[in-house]
């Protein structure tokens, strides 16, 4: 990393689920937008994710992700692919008031 320009570690969290980081670094986050995309995603939005500061985490419908949906500000933005239909996908964030983005052809537009 030393060797690109990157000198500044805020964390090694490599050893860490996405659970802990979000617990032991809450502070470091965007509260205006999440991305979750399976880590298999490897190159999707990760860019982005790190430039923005956004909390990256892909656990499907579970009590994690509305935990984490429920902390971001209203109004906040949900970028990525989740699991199941796209229904599951981005009916549920609405609940706490974040508004999830769908990706079209050529745009990307909120819901």
């Amino acid at each position: 990393m030393r060797a690109r320009g990157i000198t500044n570690l805020l964390a090694d969290v490599r050893a860490q689920d996405e659970a802990a980081v979000r617990t032991s670094y809450p502070g470091l986050f965007n509260r205006t937008l999440a991305v979750e995309q399976l880590e298999s995603f490897r190159t999707h939005l990760r860019d982005y994710a790190v430039m923005a500061s956004a909390f990256t985490f892909a656990d499907g419908n579970s009590p994690f992700r509305a935990a984490v949906l429920a902390d971001l500000d209203p109004d906040a933005a949900l970028l990525g692919w989740g699991t199941g239909s796209e229904n599951t996908f981005i009916g549920r964030p609405r609940t706490p008031g974040c508004s999830p983005c769908r990706r079209t052809s050529r745009a990307t537009f909120r819901s």
